[in-house]
C-alpha cells in the first residue's frame, strides 16, 4: 500500500510512502518472472531463492522530462525473515521435494538506498541500439540481524549444536550494470554487458544481500549456483542452507545476433502456408560470458569457501525464433559436466 504525490508542476518529482509485506527473490539471476514461473510449473525447477520482508518506506523519485534519466532515494524500516520452501504443484517431478532455501540474517534492518538509471535503448524489450546504465547503493544504518550457524567450538562433531550469531546491519552494498547495444549491419546487432554487485569494501554482507553466479541467466555453461562460495555444499542448518552466496560478483557478457531472413523476417507460419505466423525473424546467436564470485578472506566468517580466484568463462551458439531462443553453452574453464542446452523466452541481454 503506497501513497504518492507529484511535487511541482511538471510531474517529474514523486514523493511517497508506503507499507508492505512481500516475499522477494534475493537475486533475479538474469531470469525473467515469466521464465521462472514456467520453469517452476513445468520442470519443478526454481531459479531463485527468496526471503520475506515487511515494514514501511518513504521515497523520493525523479523522472527526467527531456533526458532518459531516473533517480530515486528511499528509506526502509523492515523486518526480514527466511522463507521455507513451499510445495507448489509442478507438471514434472511433482513427487520430488523442493530444494532448500537459504537461511538469511533475520531481524530488524533500517537502511537507505539510492539509485540511478540512464536508458537510451530504442526498445525496452528487445533493443538493437542505445545504452542502459543502472547504479544502486544501499547503506545499512542500524538494526538487529541474526543468523543460525553450527558452534565452531565443536570441530569434527557430526552433530554440533546450533547457535545464534549476530550479523552486521551497518553494511554497504552497491550494484553497477552497464549495457551497450549496437547495430553492426542491416540485419545484425551486438550487445555488451559489464556488471558488478556486492560490497565495495572488505565488509561481509548478510545473506539476503549476497550474490551467486552460474546457470542460464549468468554463466549458462555451468550449473545453477555453481559459484556460491560453497553455500549449497555446506551442511544444512535447521533445514536451510546456511547462507546464500558470496559478497562480490563481476560478470561480462557479449552477444552477436544475425537475422537469417533480414530485419523484417518471415514467419514460420507463412513458410508452412498457414494464414498466421508461428515465429518470426530466425536469428543466429553467438555469445560468450565470463564471471567471478568471491569473498575477501577477512570477511569469510563461517562460510566454507572463498569462491573463485579467476574468471570462469563459457561460450555458445543459439537460434532465436521470435521470442523463443534455443541455446547450447560450453564451459571453457573446466569444473562442469559438459555442454548445457537450454531455452529462453526473450533476449539474453
Amino acid at each position: 500500500l503506497e501513497l504518492q504525490q507529484y511535487v511541482g508542476g511538471h510531474r517529474s518529482v514523486l514523493l511517497g510512502a508506503g507499507i508492505h509485506r512481500v516475499i522477494d527473490p534475493i537475486e533475479a539471476n538474469g531470469i525473467s518472472d515469466t521464465e521462472n514461473s514456467l520453469s517452476t510449473f513445468i520442470l519443478h525447477r526454481d531459479y531463485r531463492d527468496h526471503y520475506t520482508r515487511h515494514g514501511w518506506s518513504a521515497f523520493l523519485r525523479y523522472y527526467g522530462r527531456t533526458r532518459p534519466l531516473e533517480a530515486a532515494i528511499e528509506y526502509q524500516d523492515e523486518r526480514h525473515g527466511s522463507s521455507a520452501p513451499r510445495t507448489p504443484w509442478s507438471l514434472l517431478d511433482n513427487d520430488e521435494a523442493w530444494r532448500l532455501q537459504p537461511r538469511i540474517a533475520e531481524g530488524d534492518l533500517r537502511s537507505i538506498r539510492g539509485s540511478l538509471r540512464w536508458d537510451t535503448r530504442n526498445d525496452r524489450v528487445d533493443p538493437a541500439a542505445g545504452w542502459l546504465v543502472e547504479a544502486e547503493v544501499e547503506q545499512g544504518l542500524e538494526g538487529d540481524l541474526r543468523y543460525l550457524a553450527y558452534d565452531p567450538a565443536f570441530p569434527g562433531d557430526p552433530d554440533p549444536p546450533v547457535v545464534e550469531r549476530s550479523a552486521t546491519a551497518e553494511f554497504t552494498t552497491a550494484r553497477l550494470d552497464v549495457r551497450r547495444y549496437l547495430r553492426v549491419g542491416p540485419h545484425s546487432r551486438f550487445a555488451l554487458r559489464a556488471a558488478f554487485a556486492g560490497s565495495p569494501d572488505d565488509g561481509a554482507l548478510p545473506a539476503q544481500r549476497q550474490h551467486v553466479l552460474g546457470g542460464e541467466g549468468t554463466l549458462p555453461g555451468y550449473d545453477r549456483w555453481a559459484f556460491d562460495c560453497g553455500a549449497r555444499d555446506a551442511v544444512p542448518v535447521d533445514s536451510f542452507t546456511p547462507y546464500y552466496g558470496c559478497d562480490r560478483s563481476v560478470l561480462f557478457q557479449a552477444e552477436y545476433r544475425h537475422a537469417f531472413l533480414g530485419s523484417g523476417g518471415l514467419g514460420l507460419g507463412r513458410l508452412l502456408g498457414l494464414d498466421f505466423d508461428l515465429v518470426t525473424n530466425p536469428e543466429l546467436v553467438v555469445f560468450a560470458d565470463a564471471g567471478r564470485a568471491w569473498i575477501e578472506a577477512e570477511s569469510r566468517g563461517t562460510r566454507v569457501e572463498l569462491g573463485t580466484s579467476d574468471l570462469q568463462v563459457d561460450a555458445g551458439l543459439g537460434l532465436r525464433l521470435g521470442r523463443l531462443g534455443l541455446y547450447l553453452a560450453v564451459p571453457l574453464s573446466g569444473g562442469a559436466d559438459g555442454p548445457n542446452f537450454f531455452i529462453r523466452l526473450g533476449p539474453r541481454l
